[in-house]
């Protein structure tokens, strides 16, 4: 493997995982999960073992409680947008932005899961999208599609993921008793505050 891939790799991975511990945790769900925890950074691993032994059928019920969509704590971007700090957002606007990037790219997140462009496992799974996309353009030899795709992951991040994400995580582990939920988030904490590891090569 050409190793300026391997980085891209692990980031796409990474960011695929995450996106797996917050969505329906169906046995084809578990499944994908248990196969992705040996390809994250291993740094991570350790913890996301740790994550797979817990992840099993019983955390659907705890799922619909949490972050269903009745549930106490929202995974969605618009609502914590329309009312934060920055100033009042449209929620029509944060999801037609949200769209646009994926459209922009080619993201079909509807085979993700079922649910809105801004729920928080689409989020995450369209950045594990655009790090397998970058890692394509430099294997073959498109650096002005690499480059594109690095320009939108870091736009993204800092329009959308890390202007809610960091909120919604706090309210996850503040609102859960499962330890399950408590430790993904605090994992997912963790790997936020690494911004070099986030970037990756972009």
């Amino acid at each position: 493997m050409n190793q300026n891939l391997k980085p891209l790799l692990e980031s796409a991975a990474n960011w695929k995982f995450f996106s797996l511990l917050l969505q329906y945790p169906n046995a084809e769900v578990i499944k994908k999960a248990k196969s992705l925890s040996q390809e994250i950074l291993p740094s991570l691993q350790p913890d996301a073992q740790e994550l797979i032994n817990l992840f099993s059928s019983y955390q659907e019920a705890v799922y619909h409680i949490l972050i269903g969509s009745a549930g106490t704590v929202s995974p969605y971007e618009s609502d914590y947008q329309i009312s934060g700090q920055e100033g009042i957002h449209d929620k029509g606007a944060v999801l037609g932005d949200i769209a646009a990037f994926y459209k922009a790219f080619g993201y079909d997140f509807s085979i993700e899961m079922k649910e809105a462009p801004d729920h928080a496992a689409i989020e995450l799974a369209f950045l594990s999208y655009l790090k397998l996309r970058q890692a394509y353009s430099l294997n073959q030899g498109k650096e002005e599609i690499y480059q594109l795709c690095c320009d939108a992951e870091k736009k993204f991040l800092s329009e959308h993921l890390l202007a809610w994400f960091p909120q919604f995580l706090q309210e996850l582990s503040h609102q859960s008793e499962d330890h399950f939920y408590q430790k993904t988030a605090s994992m997912l904490q963790s790997f936020l505050q690494e911004k070099e590891t986030i970037m990756g090569q972009c």
